[in-house]
C-alpha cells in the first residue's frame, strides 16, 4: 500500500529560506561537485552518481565536523537531500538478484543519517521547493517530497532493521521546523501526514497478521 498522497499547504505568509547564511562556512569542493553533476544527469543510471562518487559524498558529510567538509549553503544542501535519497534509499526498492543487502543496508543507513544530520544544520532546506521533475503539484516544499519516500521503508521487508534509525530522522524533521517560528504553521500539516503514513503501516500489518 503506498502511503497518502502529500496533503496540501499553504503557500501564503511563508517567508522563502535564504540561500546562504550571514558567514557561510567554506563549501566542500566535493559535495558541490557532486550534487552538481547530479543535476546536470551526473555520470550514473537515471542521472545518479556512481557508486564511487556517492561513497566519497557520504564519506564527506560524515566526516568530523571540524574538518570543513560540510556545506552551509542551502541550494547546496537541498541537492544533498535529494541525491542521498534516491541514491541511498531507493536501492532498496529495486529489484536485484546480484545486489549485496548487507552493503544496501548500510548506504541506506549513512544516507538516513546524511539526511538527519543535513535537516539539522540547515533546517530551513525543508521549506526549498522540491525537484521538479519527480514532485506531485501539491508538494509544495522539500518536507511534502521526502516524506512519501521515507516512510515506504517502514514497511519494506529488507528495511525493518533501519526502522528506529528512519524515526529518529523523521524526529529530527520536526525538532528542525520547532526551532524556525515562521514554519510552526507547519506542524500540523507534518504531524497529520505521518499520522496516515503510519495508519497506512498498521493496516498492512494487520493485513498480514
Amino acid at each position: 500500500m503506498r502511503p497518502p498522497p502529500a496533503p496540501n499547504a499553504s503557500r501564503s505568509n511563508t517567508q522563502q529560506p535564504r540561500s546562504q547564511p550571514s558567514q557561510p562556512a567554506p563549501p566542500s569542493s566535493s559535495i558541490a561537485a557532486i550534487v552538481q553533476n547530479y543535476s546536470k544527469a551526473g555520470e550514473g543510471p537515471a542521472g545518479l552518481p556512481n557508486k564511487d562518487a556517492f561513497q566519497q559524498l557520504l564519506a564527506e558529510i560524515l566526516g568530523p565536523e571540524d574538518s570543513g567538509s560540510f556545506d552551509e549553503d542551502i541550494s547546496t544542501n537541498y541537492k544533498v537531500l535529494q541525491v542521498v535519497t534516491s541514491a541511498g534509499l531507493s536501492i532498496l526498492f529495486q529489484d536485484d538478484p546480484f545486489a549485496q543487502i548487507d552493503d544496501q543496508l548500510q548506504q541506506a543507513s549513512n544516507s538516513l543519517l546524511v539526511i538527519k544530520l543535513t535537516v539539522q544544520r540547515t533546517p530551513a532546506v525543508l521549506f526549498c521547493p522540491p525537484p521538479a521533475e519527480n514532485s506531485q503539484p501539491d508538494q509544495l516544499f522539500l518536507y511534502l517530497w521526502l516524506f512519501p519516500r521515507l516512510f515506504p521503508l517502514l514497511g519494506h521487508p529488507k528495511a525493518r532493521g533501519l526502522a528506529m534509525e528512519l524515526l529518529e530522522t523523521i524526529e529530527a524533521m520536526f525538532f528542525a521546523v520547532a526551532n524556525l517560528p515562521q514554519y510552526w504553521k507547519h506542524l500540523k500539516t507534518m504531524a497529520g501526514y505521518c499520522r496516515s503514513c503510519l495508519n497506512c503501516e498498521y493496516k498492512i500489518c494487520l493485513a498480514h497478521a
